[in-house]
Parts: C-alpha cells; sequence; structure tokens
C-alpha cells in the first residue's frame, strides 16, 4: 500500500474526491516540521572522525505528496536552506489526476522556485539555486524542478 499525509486543514472526504481513492484507512501518526529538524538537527550535527568527511553534504528525496506546498517556503523562510546541498521533489499539478486548490497551488511553486534561481545568481549572492528541469517520469506527473543550493 501507500501512505499520504492529510493536512489538519484538509478532510478525509475531500481527500478522497481530490486524489480518487475509495477505501481510504486513516491513522494518525506523529509528524515534525521539517524545516526545524533540519535546522536544529542536521545542521548541528557532528560525523565521527572515522567517516573521514570534511564537509558533510545534505541530499534530500523528498515524495511528500502535495506538502512541498507548507514545507518549501518554511525552509526558505527559516534560513533551512542554507543547509542543504541538493534537494530533488516531484509533485503533481493541474495535469495530473488531482483535482481542487492543491494542484492548482502546485502549479506556481516551480515557477517560483525558478524565478528564486535565477535571483540568487543575478544578484551573485553567497548561497544560491541552481534549477535543473528533469524529464517527466509519467505523462501525468510534474517533475519539479531539482535544486542545487
Amino acid at each position: 500500500g501507500s501512505a499520504r499525509l492529510i493536512h489538519e486543514d484538509e478532510a478525509v472526504k475531500d481527500f478522497t474526491e481530490n486524489h480518487f481513492h475509495a477505501d481510504v484507512e486513516v491513522e494518525e501518526v506523529e509528524v515534525v516540521r521539517f524545516a526545524k529538524f533540519i535546522t536544529d538537527v542536521v545542521a548541528k550535527r557532528k560525523l565521527p572522525v572515522s567517516a573521514q568527511v570534511i564537509t558533510p553534504r545534505v541530499v534530500i528525496k523528498a515524495d511528500i505528496e502535495g506538502a512541498e506546498l507548507k514545507i518549501i517556503p518554511d525552509m526558505l523562510v527559516t534560513g533551512a536552506f542554507g543547509h542543504v546541498d541538493n534537494l530533488h521533489m516531484e509533485w503533481h499539478g493541474e495535469a495530473s489526476y488531482r483535482q481542487g486548490r492543491e494542484p492548482q497551488m502546485i502549479d506556481k511553486l516551480a515557477p517560483a522556485i525558478t524565478a528564486l534561481a535565477e535571483l540568487t545568481q543575478s544578484e551573485g549572492m553567497e548561497h544560491q539555486f541552481e534549477v535543473e528541469e528533469m524529464d517527466d517520469e509519467m505523462e501525468d506527473n510534474t517533475e519539479m524542478p531539482m535544486m542545487t543550493c
């Protein structure tokens, strides 16, 4: 099976209608604020000397089914992106099977990230985004640009 995070402001009924799922089982789980985890844990970690790593790298592969709408802006405003070397994501916008507000907002996220990348580069900022478009894996998928932070 698969799992899907249903946000506090999203009803199970809305989820099943927007994502065409039937017979959904709901199980509550504890979640963490991703940006806080990056800034409080990842950024402060110490690797053992035996690892022989001078500069540790952070690579994130996230398949978070709509949660990028909250996670990406939160990482941006908290500075968590400053601790990430590569971020790989895929999302499903309006071209996919999803309906409603979520895919509409997801379709706005890729151009916003691309614009940020262009600004960080044109302004010569110390930390820059480099956006790399990825080929679609499926016709109904929209692949988010890979970001090198």
